[in-house]
This record gives C-alpha cells, structure tokens and sequence, in this order.
C-alpha cells in the first residue's frame, strides 16, 4: 500500500470512527487508543478528515482535547474552523518599535496624572517675618539651652567640628596660624 492510500484508508477509518461515535463524538487521544495508532497518524487523520469537511471539531474540550463530531451531530454547538488555532503574529522591527512607542505613551501618561494629581507633600505656607522670628527663637531654644546657659553673655558663638556633628569648641590642634613656627604639635 503506498503513503497515499493509506493516508486516504486511515481518513477513511477516522471518519468512520466519528460517525459511529454519534453526538458524542471522539477525541484524538480515544481514536488513537481504539485503533491502536500513534499520536502523528491519529491526529493527521482526524485534521485531513476536518479539513476536507468530511467531520466537525466542536469548541469546546473533553479533557485538554478537542472533540470531533460528525457534521449532522454538531447539534447548535459552536465549531471551530480547521486551522484556526491562534499563532503568535511574527515579530518585526517595526512591532517591536511600535510596542517601544506604546509602552513610552503609557509612562508619559501616567506622569501626568501624577503631576496633574493631588499634591503627594504638605504645601509650603508663607509667614511673616514676625511668624519666621518667633519660629526661629522656639528652635534655637529647644536646641541649645544648655549651650546659652555655658556661653557668657559676650562670648563668640561656637563653631562646629568637622565629622563630630555636635557644637563645641575647635581643638586646639585645629586653632587656625599663619606662622609655620608657631603651630602647636598635638
């Protein structure tokens, strides 16, 4: 027997198979367990047989697989067309700069609805400058009233060290000359 008439035999055997099978119809995996075929060969039988219009393969699945029905027992159930499986549309350039565009429009758009959204930090208030005095005098005297109260009344102001973060004298090692001979060693 040639490739091509057992092709048309094994069609022939699948349509046969779905027609006897009634409303209930058959799947691959069932036609290929009841003949005793391999997957390749069930499913081309049951495609080619689709495909010339000799059987339907309703939508709807039993299991993960499709159910094949003869056309006179679709009975009002939706059928799908051969070869109708979605393919993935084929990627080039000008898709992927289009995706790149789309994507771009997106986070244009979503920073403008946060600028043009409500403000995210406490708006800044204008005082006067007798507000901006008061203001001032409440935190120099929550943060340095041990410091006025060491200071006398015509001292200079401390100076804050480098790295240390508090206020306190300079060291004497850091006292500023202008001599090279008077510098004090540490």
């Amino acid at each position: 027997m040639t490739t091509t008439a057992r092709r048309v035999s094994r069609t022939e055997e699948a349509v046969r198979h779905v027609l006897a099978a009634e409303e209930t119809g058959t799947t691959c995996r069932e036609y290929e367990r009841e003949m005793n075929l391999g997957h390749g060969a069930a499913s081309g039988a049951l495609s080619r047989a689709h495909q010339k219009g000799y059987i339907a393969r309703l939508a709807r699945k039993r299991g993960r697989h499709a159910v094949y029905v003869s056309p006179s027992w679709v009975l009002g159930r939706r059928t799908v067309a051969h070869g109708s499986t979605r393919r993935p549309e084929p990627v080039t350039l000008t898709r992927v700069q289009q995706i790149v565009d789309e994507w771009n429009l997106l986070r244009v758009e979503r920073f403008r609805r946060r600028l043009d959204g409500p403000p995210t930090e406490i708006p800044i208030r204008r005082v006067s400058p007798g507000e901006a005095r008061a203001l001032a005098e409440k935190i120099v005297e929550h943060l340095a009233p041990a410091e006025r109260e060491s200071r006398s009344p015509g001292s200079a102001p401390r100076r804050a060290t480098r790295g240390s973060g508090t206020l306190s004298d300079p060291p004497a090692t850091m006292a500023p000359t202008h001599n090279k001979d008077e510098r004090t060693a540490p």
